[in-house]
């Protein structure tokens, strides 16, 4: 296996990990000659120059932006090509800061729709694709008006027997761990935090180009301490993270981001056994409900949010932690999901 990356500043051009040949496009190059865009000539020489070299029975692409070249490319050589689409990319596009910093930026991503027609236009190259939920199936299907050859895969955690986090007292001690971005915001949840009278705490792990407003809003609107920002973390340090705490949150709102996707920190919460607050995303909250390992809010609303951090009791938070666990070790985890990849991979080779 063959994965051409952007290079991030890394020593070696290419090099072995696991097994895996990683080669890096723009190596050592100013960075804006690597931007993976499809009318990119740097892009196109190295996918041909991995095809050539390399003849591989099937092409992968992740980055939505480098699908129609990937495809054209997959044609030509007639080689089967899926894409793993995990999100609404289109919907992000016009979320991200980035995209909304300057006036060109708007016209081209909001009145142009750059990122629509980049997707309907990759994806018709695609023999298949791996999607994160149904939802963002369906949304596929009413987009291009014909059904997806697709495999569901949710990219979960390794399958690990691991000491279920341990719930020892009904105190309300939440953390959020994840890039912090405008699709993805905390805000609301946050705002709505600042107007509770009970005693609570909420630790936020990692960084993001939202952190910054994020710490404004706290510092000038939750003077008690409840609210603690500890920047960038590392995967290994979940565990301990999460045995400082007693639930998860995935506080973000409802949007057409958040309504195609499932992010992965859902499934870190069920692996430790973790009881989840969510925000009332169409995907997470089917799982949190059907699963009973958690509770499902409007983000925005601090009377509901009061409301339920007052009935939270140490029974609540050990069944919704059993039940987290549970979900984890019989379908959430990636000893099933890899079955369903590689039965999928399958078809087309």
């Amino acid at each position: 296996m063959i994965i051409l990356a952007r290079w991030g500043g890394e020593s070696k051009l290419e090099e072995v990990i696991d097994g895996i040949t990683i080669k890096r496009v723009g190596f050592e190059k100013n960075s804006k000659y690597s931007t993976p865009l499809s009318l990119n000539p740097i892009w196109k020489k190295e996918i041909q120059n991995a095809i050539n070299h390399y003849k591989p029975s099937l092409i992968i692409v992740r980055e939505i932006m480098l699908g129609t070249i990937s495809g054209k490319l997959a044609k030509k050589h007639s080689i089967p090509i899926i894409m793993d689409m995990a999100e609404n990319y289109p919907a992000a596009i016009k979320l991200w800061k980035k995209y909304n910093s300057n006036f060109v930026k708007k016209y081209l991503f909001h009145n142009l729709d750059i990122a629509d027609k980049v997707e309907r236009t990759s994806t018709k190259f695609m023999d298949g694709f791996i999607f994160v939920c149904t939802e963002n199936k369906i949304r596929l299907e009413e987009t291009l008006n014909y059904n997806v050859n697709s495999e569901i895969i949710y990219n979960t955690p390794p399958l690990e027997k691991n000491n279920i986090n341990k719930i020892l007292d009904n105190k309300i001690k939440m953390f959020h761990h994840g890039y912090l971005t405008n699709e993805k915001s905390i805000l609301n949840f946050i705002t709505s935090l600042s107007k509770l009278e009970i005693s609570y705490s909420f630790d936020i792990y990692g960084d993001g180009e939202n952190i910054d407003d994020y710490k404004r809003f706290v510092d000038t609107n939750i003077t008690d301490n409840n609210v603690k920002f500890y920047g960038k973390y590392y995967l290994n340090d979940l565990p301990t993270i999460i045995k400082n705490s007693n639930i998860g949150v995935i506080p973000y709102d409802s949007n057409d981001f958040n309504n195609f996707t499932i992010h992965n920190k859902l499934f870190d919460f069920f692996k430790f056994g973790l009881p989840v607050i969510s925000g009332n995303m169409l995907p997470t909250k089917k799982i949190v409900e059907s699963t009973n390992s958690g509770w499902v809010i409007e983000t925005g609303n601090s009377n509901q949010i009061n409301k339920l951090l007052r009935s939270i009791h140490l029974d609540d938070l050990k069944e919704k932690s059993l039940n987290s666990y549970s979900a984890y070790l019989n379908k959430y985890n990636w000893s099933v999901d890899e079955i369903n990849l590689l039965q999928f991979i399958k078809r087309f080779i």
